[in-house]
């Protein structure tokens, strides 16, 4: 009975092309998982850089006005 042999052949070939799938989809989602991981520590950095340098910027134009203003009194 080759038809038999053929439909056991085919099921044979569709468990596996299934657990396949099962396995790509695991690996997939955990690189998936990964990235996410890594795109938020990332963003975080980005924002901590962008805090800090916001921090510089303040603390360069408080010392500007300071020497302005200590300068434009010391001369009066």
């Amino acid at each position: 009975m080759a038809s038999q042999e053929n439909v056991r052949q085919s099921e044979a070939v569709f468990s596996r092309l299934s657990e396949d799938a099962v396995e790509r989809n695991r690996k997939f989602q955990q690189w998936n998982d990964t990235m996410a991981a890594r795109l938020e520590e990332l963003r975080n950095k980005i924002t901590q850089a962008r805090h800090a340098a916001n921090g510089v910027r303040t603390e360069h134009v408080y010392n500007s006005i300071y020497k302005d203003c200590h300068n434009t009194l010391g001369t009066l």
